[in-house]
């Protein structure tokens, strides 16, 4: 209940109560002493408080704390990798085999299977085995994977470098 009073009371002098709030206050410095005196308590320490003028901290203070702030706010390097570095560069080997092979398959086919690409009219070309459209897209898939972690790999050793 006293906690209820110190608030009723500070409502009251801040202004910040309703007319039922306002009258059941007048009703109890009417009535009750306790609540006459605590009243009286609290606007002796309103006006000492408004009377008062802020403090307002020296300018070393001041200085002092806004030299520690870029310190809190400094960026957090933290690395953390989604694969195990295994799997990586074990799927890494698995590509470039698979390019290796491709590229062996590439230049060392003889063979002519449907073969012959007329380019320009006098101008042959044969692609032998990758005259098979799905063998010559999985080449070039493999050889951009591959190329792709070649630059990965560099481009990492550069920027951690810098």
């Amino acid at each position: 209940m006293e906690k209820d009073t110190s608030i009723l009371i500070w409502k009251y002098l801040d202004g910040e109560c309703t007319p039922g709030e306002k009258a059941r206050v007048q009703q109890l410095l009417l009535e009750d002493p306790s609540f006459a005196e605590e009243m009286s308590l609290a606007q002796n320490l309103q006006e000492t408080l408004q009377q008062l003028e802020p403090e307002e901290p020296s300018m070393r203070f001041t200085a002092r704390i806004t030299e520690q702030l870029p310190a809190l706010y400094r960026p957090i390097h933290t690395q953390a990798d989604l694969l195990p570095k295994f799997l990586v560069r074990l799927f890494g080997g698995v590509v470039g085999t698979v390019a290796i092979l491709s590229l062996g398959l590439f230049f060392a086919s003889n063979q002519s299977l449907q073969g012959k690409f007329n380019i320009l009219g006098k101008y042959t070309l044969d692609l032998g085995v990758f005259s098979n459209p799905l063998v010559f897209t999985a080449f070039l898939m493999s050889l951009g994977i591959l190329s792709y972690f070649l630059m990965d790999f560099t481009l990492k050793k550069w920027f951690l470098k810098k």
